[in-house]
Order: C-alpha cells, then sequence, then structure tokens
C-alpha cells in the first residue's frame, strides 16, 4: 500500500478534513497540468470515508 493518498477534488478535500478531520500533509500542484492536490497519509480509516463521500 503506498503511504500517501492524493486528493484532487476540493469537495472530497473539505468532507475529509471537516466532516472526518483527517488533516492534509501538504499541497502542491501538478506539474503538467497545474491542477491543486492534497497529500494525506494513506489509513484504513480514509478509504472509508472515501467510500462514505462516493455514495453521497
Amino acid at each position: 500500500m503506498n503511504r500517501f493518498f492524493y486528493v484532487y477534488d476540493k469537495a472530497l478535500m473539505k468532507y475529509l478534513r471537516y466532516e472526518h478531520d483527517f488533516e492534509f500533509i501538504t499541497t502542491g500542484l501538478h506539474t503538467v497540468s497545474h491542477d491543486q492536490f492534497w497529500q494525506f497519509e494513506n489509513v484504513p480509516e480514509l478509504h472509508e470515508a472515501v467510500r462514505q463521500f462516493s455514495k453521497q
């Protein structure tokens, strides 16, 4: 399993941050697309929150 999980969706980032209290490690811009991303620690609880977000 990868150590980090990258999020490019601002709504998902807000959901993880404010609804589930996950703090991102850093943010940056993709080198080609210049889209903003947020880097989270890759843990099982994060994946469960992403599944819940996907069901909305």
